[in-house]
């Protein structure tokens, strides 16, 4: 909570991936909220069949164009 004192105008982007092997099947999940976790959107996107790791870029990268798309200049992961 102190941390986000010094981080005013910062936003916090937060992924989660979900992948089923055996199922070819695989989903990301994303939320970004403002310094003092309010929401300002959260999206999802499905893949198909990737690994955990793809998911977890892909939920990154979906949600760094989310921000910069909409000016944000200051973001934390």
């Amino acid at each position: 909570a102190e941390l986000w004192g010094i981080l005013d105008g910062w936003v916090r982007l937060r992924t989660d991936g979900l992948v089923r092997l055996d199922e070819g099947f695989a989903a990301v999940g994303d939320f970004v909220s403002d310094q003092n976790d309010g929401w300002i959107m959260g999206f999802y996107r499905y893949l198909g069949n990737c690994t955990v790791l793809e998911a977890e870029l892909w939920g990154i990268l979906d949600g760094l164009n989310f921000i910069l798309d909409r000016s944000f200049k200051r973001v934390l992961i």
